[in-house]
């Protein structure tokens, strides 16, 4: 019972870690990639107190909320991964880079979006607006990710178990990060 028992936590803390690092992962291609075509294209779609923030507050307490989560249903019907198993193995890495470039491509329509509203035009002007747009989208983009990371092989609807550690996260990044604005 006690090595069963030690299995099953493993393999917990192995999913949770996984969970965590796809997290991480996704919210920061996203942020690059907005970043980085916003610099192609010669402008700043945050500054460098936006990232600050989203690094700092977005980021931390939701990937820490998902290192507490519960073991998954069937964990101990799933065969032995192998030792040598990348954690982005399967279509870990695909996953990645496809959540990644929605959120940077989601952030970068943002901003234009508030670029219009602001100008009344399409153009790519710097834009107070259109940097809140972008840095609100940000924020919330990465707060839904955290949800959707909360399982490797299940949807968000599907779960049954609530992790009490991630909507209190979620909801104090939401306080501050309205407070901020």
């Amino acid at each position: 019972a006690t090595i069963v028992n030690a299995v099953e936590e493993g393999r917990k803390i192995y999913d949770n870690i996984t969970k965590v690092v796809q997290f991480q992962l996704i919210t920061n291609l996203g942020e690059i990639v907005a970043v980085f075509t916003a610099s192609l294209m010669g402008f700043n779609i945050l500054s460098a107190a936006h990232l600050l923030w989203i690094n700092m507050v977005t980021d931390s307490a939701p990937g820490l909320s998902l290192g507490m989560e519960a073991a998954e249903e069937g964990v101990m019907l799933r065969k032995p991964r192998s030792s040598d198993e990348s954690l982005f193995g399967g279509s870990g890495a695909l996953v990645i880079l496809l959540q990644g470039l929605f959120i940077g491509a989601l952030v970068f329509f943002s901003y234009l979006l508030g670029d219009r509203i602001e100008t009344g035009t399409w153009s790519i002007a710097q834009s107070a607006d259109g940097m809140t747009m972008a840095f609100l989208t940000c924020n919330f983009a990465e707060m839904f990710q955290a949800f959707c990371n909360r399982s490797l092989t299940r949807s968000l609807f599907a779960m049954k178990k609530q992790n009490k550690w991630l909507w209190l996260s979620l909801a104090w990044t939401v306080v501050l990060t309205i407070g901020v604005i």
